[in-house]
């Protein structure tokens, strides 16, 4: 239970709580500009957001199906060791460091930011050389995602329809 002081704290950080500085009419569109607005090329930010339809139809409270372990846009798994260390774990801690909620969409996607930088530095760039959202995909789900059954093939095409949804007609 948080103290008065810590909710108070909380209130005067509202705006880290809110998704109002992701910008686009549905979380699949938001995900998309939140990454190019980051460095992302178009091709890499699909392939992103390929991936995290897969996982859990870019929504961020979603809960693996099957009452599996996995937890928001990228299916995050909590470690069974005693002392954490499972990347659900770690998005637990980001989001109480910086005073975000967990489920949020902006929390979720600066932790996927700062995963990317600091656990899989040379990610972003990989995938911004990738010639293709399918590609993009495929190099996010292999290095970021670890899926246990890709099916790469519909990560693929989610790319490509994210990457056409947003009036880019590269094929690939």
């Amino acid at each position: 239970m948080r103290n008065a002081a810590q909710q108070a704290a909380d209130k005067n950080d509202s705006h880290k709580n809110d998704n109002s500085a992701l910008s686009g009419a549905d979380d699949s569109q938001k995900i998309y500009n939140y990454f190019l607005h980051n460095g992302f090329k178009p091709t890499a930010a699909a392939g992103i957001v390929g991936n995290f339809q897969q996982e859990s139809s870019c929504q961020p409270n979603t809960h693996q199906e099957g009452g599996g372990p996995g937890y928001g846009l990228a299916q995050w798994e909590a470690s069974n060791n005693i002392d954490g260390g499972g990347r659900l774990n770690n998005l637990e801690a980001f989001a109480a460091k910086n005073r975000m909620p967990i489920s949020s969409l902006k929390t979720q996607l600066e932790f996927t930011l700062h995963e990317m930088k600091t656990s899989f530095p040379s990610l972003q760039s990989e995938m911004n050389n990738a010639p293709s959202a399918a590609q993009a995909a495929t190099i996010f789900c292999d290095q970021y995602e670890g899926a246990g059954i890709p099916d790469m093939t519909t990560r693929q095409a989610n790319a490509q329809a994210a990457l056409n949804s947003q009036g880019v007609n590269a094929v690939g």
